[in-house]
């Protein structure tokens, strides 16, 4: 079994928590007048949290060096999910403007979130292969983030 940092552990649970009380706080009003039920931002958050916990568990199982192998992979569909939404039909406008993919009736996703993960992958490979060299500037930042690697 893993070691787990219990102090990883008390921050995430911090968060999340700190996170879901704001939220219920400042929502309620918006959600009362546009959808007639005050907790409706608040149910949809817990949802995700929920789909979240259980991804993240999932995860937890998985050994991190399998993602190597993927990593390149994993640059390139975060590149074509956040080009994926200039397909006609399939980006969504919302508030002006075009971030969204519509998955199925009501349920939307930002693909730059996904993105981001792609990021963190594709990163942490890159950085691990340069090893020591990763403190240089050119290598270890300039070239990563000119997407020349």
């Amino acid at each position: 079994m893993r070691r787990t940092s219990s102090l990883l552990i008390c921050c995430v649970v911090l968060l999340l928590s700190l996170g879901i009380v704001m939220l219920a706080s400042t929502s309620s009003v918006r959600a009362a007048l546009s959808y007639d039920d005050p907790h409706y931002f608040f149910k949809r958050q817990i949802a995700w949290l929920i789909i979240g916990l259980c991804a993240g568990g999932a995860f937890f199982f998985i050994d991190y060096h399998h993602f190597r192998r993927l990593a390149l992979f994993f640059a390139l569909l975060g590149v074509v999910f956040l080009a994926i939404i200039f397909i006609p039909g399939l980006g969504v406008k919302v508030g002006g403007s075009i971030r969204w993919l519509k998955i199925a009736p009501g349920i939307k996703v930002q693909p730059s979130e996904f993105a981001k993960l792609c990021v963190v992958i594709s990163m942490a490979w890159w950085m691990a292969r340069l090893g020591r060299r990763s403190g240089n500037f050119k290598e270890g930042l300039l070239i990563p983030i000119s997407g020349l690697a």
